[in-house]
């Protein structure tokens, strides 16, 4: 799949995008990419990487709030383990939105904003 057709399924998921990122919703993923206001990525999710957030949990390294971070991305992420799942992050001054799916299956996993 390519990065437009990518881009326009997560489009079609009817995001509410904080007021920073609304106007790349109207760029093409080829402009945003080339301006390194986007990266995609797509790999399956591994297992190895649940219990990676499952012990990063229990250290809590980087306090309760981050921590919470953590849970929320790990409950989001489990189901789809073994799936092909579809990161896209948005970057413009010094903000960033994680967006991850399952496209193939139409489901929207997780958003995360910094």
């Amino acid at each position: 799949m390519t990065p437009e057709e990518i881009w326009k399924r997560v489009l079609a998921f009817s995001i509410q995008f904080p007021d920073w990122a609304k106007p790349m919703t109207e760029s093409r993923a080829g402009d945003l990419i080339q301006r390194e206001e986007l990266s995609i990525e797509s790999k399956p999710l591994d297992a190895s990487y649940i219990e990676f957030l499952k012990k990063q949990i229990e250290l809590e390294p980087r306090g309760p709030e981050w921590t919470e971070i953590l849970r929320r991305r790990m409950f989001a992420l489990e189901p789809h383990v073994g799936k092909e799942i579809t990161t896209l992050l948005l970057l413009s001054e010094g903000r960033s939105l994680t967006i991850k799916a399952d496209i193939e299956g139409g489901v929207l996993i997780s958003i995360e904003e910094n």
